[in-house]
């Protein structure tokens, strides 16, 4: 990542081609889920979500996003163009997991998202990858047990419940996913989003997020180094 960094400081820093600032605002919809691992508990060959040693089926939560970001563009041809975007934004994601029973817990993690993403453009169609910092905000829960009497004679409840305290506040993941310019200042983009290191305190149990993100991206003015006009 390094080496990307300084390549991209010289590009930024080679004048032959004009350099824009923009100011964009993005949102849009989630779907995220989690990997939920137990040290231990996988099969070889066979892997299920478990937490505590027991099985749970994860299901998608769907969530929103909203960001504000600085993008610091380098038109490279009249074809290409290179851009650094970064920012913050707040994410709403999570899932849900199901025991054996029917019992649903639904979780729901709040995230202030510092992302640095590198764009690159060709025509209206951009490739884009980079790191992104999340800060857990809150944490809510609801667990919803079964209706059915049958699965609830199967067992107990679950006593597993999702707390606070059972997550890192802090979730270093890894964006890619592409972009589509669709009219001027307007974009569409597609990104998916996952934890690159475990986001659990509980002691022998792996959580990492896995999110797609579907925004609409608005520039809300931009503004060129070589000539100073703003648009």
């Amino acid at each position: 990542m390094k080496k990307i960094l300084l390549i991209l400081f010289i590009l930024f820093g080679y004048n032959s081609f004009s350099q824009t600032i923009e100011l964009i605002v993005s949102g849009g919809f989630n779907s995220s889920t989690q990997t939920l691992r137990t040290d231990g508990a996988t099969q070889i060959g066979v892997v299920h979500n478990t937490i505590g040693g027991k099985q749970y089926q994860v299901d998608a939560y769907p969530g929103y996003h909203i960001k504000g970001l600085i993008g610091i563009s380098k038109q490279l041809s009249n074809k290409t163009q290179l851009k650094l975007t970064s920012g913050l934004g707040y994410s709403s994601q999570g899932a849900t997991v199901v025991s054996v029973n029917k019992t649903r817990i639904t979780n729901n993690l709040n995230y202030i998202q510092i992302p640095i993403l590198i764009n690159f453009s060709f025509y209206k169609i951009s490739f884009l990858f980079g790191p992104q910092i999340s800060l857990l905000n809150n944490v809510n829960t609801k667990t919803k047990n079964s209706t059915i009497l049958s699965l609830n004679a199967l067992g107990n409840n679950p006593d597993f419940s999702y707390r606070e305290e059972d997550f890192s506040n802090r979730d270093n993941g890894f964006v890619f996913g592409l972009e589509y310019k669709i009219y001027k200042n307007i974009s569409a983009s597609v990104k998916y989003i996952t934890s690159l290191k475990n986001i659990s305190l509980l002691d022998k149990e792996t959580w990492k997020n896995k999110t797609i993100e579907i925004s609409i991206n608005y520039t809300l003015m931009n503004f060129k180094l070589n000539d100073k006009s703003i648009k």
